[in-house]
């Protein structure tokens, strides 16, 4: 990974998640009543089918579904990183996804003395995935960058800033912002810039993930399968999250502000930055 100290940071358009319109009765504590029209964020539900078979229901934002679906495959365990996006042919015909992959096999059964397994609790998940993990080498990333990276949400310029009702991920390579996504999925988000690296051909092994939302295990689970080897929160985590999280080697930062961090798990950042007070 990259350490240059200030990100260029590049936000488009079409990061936004969808929108709708609908009629709200406003009241006050006086009982005036307003009538207005609010803008909330738009939830679809979309089944994936994996080589015929129902593998996952996602409740989720309609935009990127191939990004949604690819990143959701890989961070489930169901793909790996070297898995090649060729060999992968998603179709959306809503509210199902299609997806096949050539030569897929069936999981190996995890080894009992494996250090760490794959699970899942997020989403609706029909079939999972147990597989042990390899954990990641130090990783140098700067504190610059996870300060750039907390500046730029904070600006608040997609579809969040109009309705409070989204979650946000950006992936960056410790110089720019490569892709942001959101939807009113905290996983789903995530899964959208993982899966539009993947599909890219972008190495997730060189990348810096920022979450708007919590970490709990599953969380952390997903940067793990996808290969990310820095993960970094607006908000909070919990205690088996950071156990994980350092059982694998992963960075986990938490509490990601312009002027602040918490670094509960993994290698220091990259000696000379400024210093962040914890």
């Amino acid at each position: 990974m990259s350490c240059t100290t200030s990100p260029r940071i590049v936000i488009r358009p079409e990061s936004a998640s969808p929108l709708k319109a609908v009629e709200v009765k406003r009241y006050g504590a006086s009982g005036r009543r307003l009538q207005t029209t609010d803008l909330v964020q738009s939830e679809d539900v979309l089944t994936i089918c994996v080589n015929g078979r129902i593998v996952a229901s996602l409740t989720c934002s309609a935009d990127h579904p191939e990004e949604l679906v690819a990143g959701h495959l890989l961070t489930s365990g169901i793909i790996t990183p070297g898995t090649a996006p060729e060999s992968l042919t998603i179709t959306i015909a809503a509210p199902t996804a299609d997806v096949r992959i050539a030569g897929l096999q069936p999981a190996a059964p995890a080894q009992a003395d494996a250090p760490l397994h794959i699970t899942t609790s997020h989403a609706r998940l029909v079939a999972g995935v147990s597989r042990p993990v390899k954990p990641f080498a130090p990783t140098p990333w700067t504190a610059a960058s996870v300060l750039s990276l907390a500046a730029e949400f904070a600006k608040d310029r997609t579809s969040h800033a109009r309705t409070r009702g989204c979650h946000s991920a950006y992936l960056s390579d410790g110089e720019r912002v490569l892709c942001v996504r959101e939807d009113v999925g905290r996983h789903n988000a995530v899964d959208k810039v993982v899966g539009w690296a993947f599909l890219e051909g972008v190495d997730l092994g060189a990348c810096m993930l920022y979450t708007s939302g919590r970490v709990p295990t599953d969380m952390v689970f997903k940067a793990i399968r996808a290969g990310i080897p820095v993960l970094v929160s607006k908000s909070v985590t919990t205690d088996k999250a950071i156990a994980l999280a350092r059982s694998a080697g992963l960075v986990l930062v938490c509490e990601a502000r312009p002027d602040a961090f918490a670094l509960v798990s993994g290698n220091e950042p990259v000696p000379g930055e400024l210093a962040v007070a914890i």
